[in-house]
């Protein structure tokens, strides 16, 4: 006979176990719960205790109201709004605008001496006279390059010696320049036609340009002391290299002539305009102005005399 015996224990223990571990995290966020709840309400409690201290405040600024009348009629922040009652309103645009628009006391500063000058001029209204040795000259220079336009234009540079805003400014003046001329030639001797005994037409096919070129070495005084309004004059010796040349293949000539030049002129200062500025602030110029003169250069020595005066018109930067 089999006896078969049991023993009184649970048919699934794994499930069981599962279960007590469940209940045991369940216990945990219970008691997790209750602690966060207790940090809440340590919160509210300091909220609280905040909230009494600017109650606590709020009353003494009203008992030292009651205790001084005469804080209760003063607004808060009426100091600082007084304060601003008493400046000027601000103009727009600012105080640069207002310098640039002469508003202001304020003047704009430039740092450093000036020894430096340089520009150009063109000669706006001249009058030439220029004529070679009995030897060289066939025609008078008038009737071949009279009738055209010579433009004239020159540049010049200055080493200033001395500069001063009062007493003027001393440099020596080193200047080049160009003239063009252009003309049609004619015939230096009359040439009689036979069938009808008058001369043939004395203009040829032939054209002539002629340059000249002008150095010159002088030495400049300018006169500051009216600061926007400052004349000026120079003078020195003078050097004019010329060139002739023709297209029919005839030789092309050139020489030079030795004289003295002299100038005299008045430079209007442009440091007011928006452009001077800019001008110191890229390039360092100081001063610029814009110039007239009146000019006059004659030969004294040479196959060809050159005179040449008349008005010229430029511009003048000092650095």
């Amino acid at each position: 006979m089999v006896f078969c015996f049991s023993a009184e224990t649970s048919i699934q223990p794994y499930i069981d176990q599962l279960k007590r571990k469940t209940q045991e995290k369940d216990s945990e966020n219970f008691r997790d719960s209750d602690s966060s709840d207790s940090y809440i309400e340590k919160i509210r409690k300091k909220l609280d205790h905040d909230k009494s201290l600017t109650d606590s405040h709020s009353n003494y600024i009203e008992k030292l109201k009651r205790a001084n009348p005469a804080l209760e009629a003063v607004p808060e922040g009426s100091y600082s709004e007084k304060e601003k009652e008493k400046w000027e309103p601000l103009e727009e645009g600012g105080a640069i605008q207002a310098v640039r628009e002469g508003r202001s006391e304020l003047t704009a500063k430039k740092k450093g001496t000036i020894h430096h000058a340089f520009g150009f001029r063109y000669g706006a209204s001249l009058r030439r006279s220029i004529y070679a040795t009995p030897a060289l000259q066939l025609r008078q220079f008038s009737d071949v390059y009279g009738g055209n336009y010579a433009p004239d234009l020159s540049l010049f540079y200055e080493y200033q010696l001395f500069h001063s805003e009062n007493y003027g400014s001393i440099g020596i003046v080193g200047t080049g320049g160009l003239s063009y001329f252009h003309g049609i030639g004619t015939l230096g001797v009359g040439i009689i036609n036979p069938a009808n005994g008058q001369n043939f037409p004395s203009a040829t096919n032939t054209t002539f340009q002629f340059f000249t070129v002008p150095v010159t070495l002088a030495l400049n005084y300018r006169m500051n002391l009216a600061r926007v309004l400052r004349p000026f004059i120079l003078a020195g010796p003078s050097m004019i290299g010329y060139s002739e040349m023709r297209n029919d293949g005839g030789a092309t000539k050139w020489g030079r002539s030795l004289g003295f030049y002299v100038s005299t002129g008045l430079s209007f200062s442009l440091d007011g305009l928006r452009s001077a500025w800019d001008l110191y602030s890229s390039f360092g110029v100081q001063h610029y102005y814009f110039s007239v003169d009146y000019s006059r250069l004659v030969t004294v020595l040479g196959d060809v005399n050159i005179g040449i005066s008349g008005w010229n018109a430029g511009f003048t930067f000092e650095y």
